[in-house]
């Protein structure tokens, strides 16, 4: 296949078009399991609830088993995935991951702390409740959603544009994909919904930055599972005991910054070629 600019020419190459078909279809799988969700409410099963509700968050991936068929015909399902997890993975990098996040979260608590606005910084369930709350978050989470708009979305733009744009594109439409969600779970309504939603999206285009840095340097989808992951469980599982919406706000502001230092810091060919 020809290499052209992705946004601009009269013939629409064959991967805008399972671009296009992949992001449509995550987004209506989403929709249609939210509502078979809400028909199915009444019945108060919270088994099926909560097997639809992470069904939910597999729509990216039940998307790219339809669209891969079109641009990797010659290879079953399975070798795409193990493709994905090929790359070996630096163990200094891992820890940086872990420590700049861990930084980030504490960061947030103890300035609520010291503002007066919180009692507590961790909630008091114990290991075996913590735990069950990170698999919780990783199965219905990045385990779900990092094969779609990383290990494809991503790799595939990287092709033909910069790493930056690529990485600036999925994050903006895997925002736009929790758009459902954003009048279903946040609990908010009139201008702070607004303010919600612009920065839910900022966030996820910040998060999606960091992990196209990291990303590049290492080819194995462990890296964004890992990144996604402790964003998810540092920060959204009520560790910190204040108000969610200005923790919210910061916790999306410390991840901005995160994505700027990276960007600056990064190697030209490494994430601008």
């Amino acid at each position: 296949m020809a290499t052209i600019n992705f946004f601009t020419g009269s013939k629409i190459p064959k991967l805008k078009k399972s671009l296009i078909l992949f992001i449509a279809l995550s987004s209506l799988f989403l929709i249609l399991l939210l509502l078979i969700i809400g028909l199915t409410m009444p019945l108060k099963q919270p088994v099926l609830s909560n097997t639809l509700i992470t069904l939910s968050a597999w729509s990216s991936t039940f998307a790219l088993i339809i669209v891969r068929k079109r641009l990797y015909p010659e290879s079953g399902i399975i070798e795409f995935v193990k493709s994905r997890f090929t790359d070996r993975i630096a163990t200094g990098q891992i820890l940086l991951i872990i420590v700049i996040q861990l930084f980030l979260f504490l960061a947030t608590a103890l300035f609520f702390l010291r503002t007066g606005s919180t009692e507590a910084l961790l909630t008091a369930a114990g290991p075996g409740s913590v735990g069950l709350l990170f698999l919780t978050h990783l199965i219905k989470g990045p385990l779900g959603e990092e094969l779609g708009w990383r290990g494809f979305m991503q790799v595939e733009l990287e092709k033909r544009i910069s790493g930056l744009k690529s990485a600036l594109i999925v994050g903006c439409f895997w925002g736009l994909w929790h758009f459902p969600l954003w009048f279903l779970t946040s609990g908010y309504s009139g201008l702070r919904l607004l303010v919600y939603a612009v920065a839910f999206v900022l966030g996820t285009m910040s998060v999606s930055v960091i992990i196209a840095c990291h990303y590049r340097r290492c080819r194995n989808l462990l890296i964004p599972v890992l990144i996604h992951q402790l964003f998810n469980y540092l920060n959204f599982s009520g560790f910190i005991s204040a108000d969610l919406f200005p923790v919210f706000l910061m916790t999306i502001a410390g991840y901005l910054v995160y994505a700027l230092i990276l960007v600056i810091v990064n190697p030209g060919k490494r994430l601008y070629g």
